[in-house]
């Protein structure tokens, strides 16, 4: 079984449907809150799996066992944690790449989704170890030379409608908690390196 797919924002919602399930990670190419265009996505995404021979089954009803066992632990949960790449002086705005990490079905491992600005989602089930890794060096970039202007937004939501944040830019790193809405990421308090919440673990 492949570890790691390729899939659209289409795709991806379409398999959410075939799953029963909704999508609570991002999908910069649709308007989630606009019900007509979560279908047209849905349609699109549906004749893109079938012509890619991502459906089997009768009537081409089912998702192939990869795409089920990537996304099914993902399909209607809220990620354990999420970043984006951001511009320093607006962080709210996601400005690049993004990530979300969910638990597998595995144990220790994690499913870890990267999604590029348009719309393509690398979907891949990782150890711990690499999981963590991964944020680490995500955290890293802004610490870059000459990355001045950029910073990455990490969020750890706990599952009752608040998380906690870290932003990090050149000038060091920032983090606090709040309700998930209304997070103000430009008011936290300077940390010395990433707080743990924001990295994944067991």
């Amino acid at each position: 079984m492949s570890q790691r797919i390729l899939l659209s924002d289409d795709e991806v919602v379409a398999a959410a449907v075939r799953l029963g399930k909704d999508w609570k990670a991002s999908l910069p190419t649709i308007s989630v809150e606009d019900p007509a265009d979560l279908i047209r996505a849905a349609a699109r995404g549906h004749r893109s799996l079938y012509l890619r021979g991502l459906l089997t089954g009768p009537d081409n009803s089912e998702l192939v066992p990869e795409v089920s066992a990537l996304l099914g632990p993902a399909a209607g949960a809220v990620p354990q944690h999420l970043g984006y790449a951001a511009d320093s002086a607006n962080p709210h705005v996601v400005a690049g790449m993004q990530f979300a990490i969910f638990d597998s079905a595995r144990h220790n491992n994690k499913i870890l989704i990267v999604t590029l600005p348009n719309g393509i989602n690398e979907v891949s089930e990782v150890q711990l170890g690499a999981a963590r890794d991964f944020v680490e060096a995500f955290a890293a970039a802004p610490l870059q030379a000459g990355a001045e202007d950029k910073a990455v937004v990490l969020i750890a939501p706990d599952g009752k409608d608040s998380a906690g944040f870290g932003v990090v830019t050149a000038k060091g790193t920032t983090s606090g908690a709040g309700e998930l809405p209304l997070l103000d990421l430009e008011s936290g308090l300077p940390t010395r390196g990433v707080p743990a919440t924001l990295v994944p673990s067991a």
